[in-house]
């Protein structure tokens, strides 16, 4: 990957994880009015980990299945090389020997 696609999906991920943990943190805020705990402190904490959480779960699961969906790769320009390839493999050393050869990548 380029440099500018990993900045667009850095990005991406970034905005996601703040809109979901901006959501998140009003549920934490309205379950802890109801328990009737008001620490400060306890609500930053649990923020700050559903922010961790929530970037690191997007993270893994774009880098290991979303950036493959096709509606992603509009955005981010990278290519989907999975699958069955097939093509020759050249020995310049002996004389151009071509040797046919199968590839799969998942």
């Amino acid at each position: 990957m380029n440099k500018q696609n990993n900045n667009n999906i850095l990005t991406f991920l970034i905005i996601v994880s703040a809109i979901i943990t901006f959501f998140a943190s009003y549920l934490i805020d309205f379950i802890l009015k109801i328990l009737n705990i008001n620490e400060f402190w306890t609500l930053t904490i649990l923020i700050l980990f559903c922010l961790i959480s929530v970037y690191n779960i997007l993270h893994w699961g774009f880098e290991n299945h979303l950036w493959k969906w096709k509606i992603f790769k509009y955005f981010f320009k990278q290519p989907n090389l999975n699958g069955k390839w097939v093509g020759k493999a050249i020995n310049k050393k002996d004389g151009y020997n071509e040797k046919d050869v199968t590839v799969i990548i998942k």
